[in-house]
């Protein structure tokens, strides 16, 4: 058990009506820092919990909340809010970094141990963003769709980079997945890549599945070098994952907060522009 304190921080970026959802620990050591990026459906019930699980293992996280208040409860209000974010990328980047400026400044924060994580839109965030900031230490997308990057995108990565997906999962076929895998040792970047045998959303308990310890068990892989040694087994999560539950593939079972079905959009609708706001 941990006792938490949260907040709702302004993020004084793009007017004001940016703001991030923060979650730490209520003691008065110093914790790595975490930004969270938010699903398509928006910062709801699900990302609120793993900014306070997060928070709990001694974190200090911030979710941004790109959709400013709104929230998204079914597929299509959830493409449309999404491709809204997606066609101003840059707005939405300067929301995210505002958000680890925010973080990396607090007193409580060691700014060298600084992550980025990202579920589906959040993990085409994710990438996006560390090729934009520089004082990464780690980069986490959790299956990220539609991103297709260029070497040039790659070279200004900075972080090691730990990425998760499924082999079920039409927004992120295998092939786009080994492509982004090879430019990233191409460009002598460091990656590590993660294809369980489930479906998009595999970890998120509003679709029917609640693989939290496949999360916790890989979160924020900072180097040693990064972490350091004081209080370095709580805050390494390198190594490899564990196997996801035979079940994971199996029909979905309602949580205690509904249950919508896991929606994937098919890769070639992403990298062609087939998918617009009106969509």
């Amino acid at each position: 058990m941990a006792v938490l304190e949260t907040a709702k921080v302004a993020l004084h970026v793009n007017g004001d009506d940016a703001y991030a959802y923060v979650a730490q620990p209520d003691d008065d050591a110093t914790h790595p820092g975490i930004v969270l990026i938010q699903e398509w459906w928006g910062v709801e019930p699900h990302i609120y919990d793993l900014a306070h699980k997060l928070a709990a293992e001694g974190f200090v996280v911030a979710v941004p909340d790109l959709y400013h208040g709104k929230i998204a409860t079914e597929p299509n209000d959830a493409m449309r809010t999404m491709m809204l974010v997606r066609g101003n990328v840059d707005k939405a980047a300067k929301e995210i970094i505002g958000a680890l400026e925010t973080v990396k400044a607090m007193p409580n924060v060691d700014p060298k141990r600084l992550g980025l994580i990202g579920f589906c839109m959040g993990g085409f965030l994710a990438y996006t963003v560390a090729s934009r900031y520089a004082d990464l230490g780690a980069v986490v997308p959790f299956y990220g769709a539609g991103y297709d990057p260029s070497p040039e995108d790659v070279a200004k990565v900075n972080a090691p980079v730990f990425a998760v997906y499924g082999s079920q999962d039409d927004s992120v076929p295998p092939e786009q997945i080994e492509k982004i895998e090879q430019l990233y040792k191409q460009q002598g970047k460091e990656i590590t890549v993660k294809v369980y045998d489930a479906g998009h959303a595999f970890i998120n308990p509003m679709h029917g599945h609640n693989y939290w310890d496949v999360a916790f068990n890989t979160l924020i892989p900072f180097p040693d070098e990064a972490v350091g040694s004081r209080q370095a087994d709580a805050y390494t999560r390198v190594g490899s994952l564990p196997d996801l539950p035979e079940e994971c593939n199996g029909p979905p079972v309602p949580s205690r907060q509904g249950y919508r079905p896991t929606f994937a959009v098919p890769f070639e609708l992403w990298s062609s522009g087939g998918i617009t706001p009106e969509s």
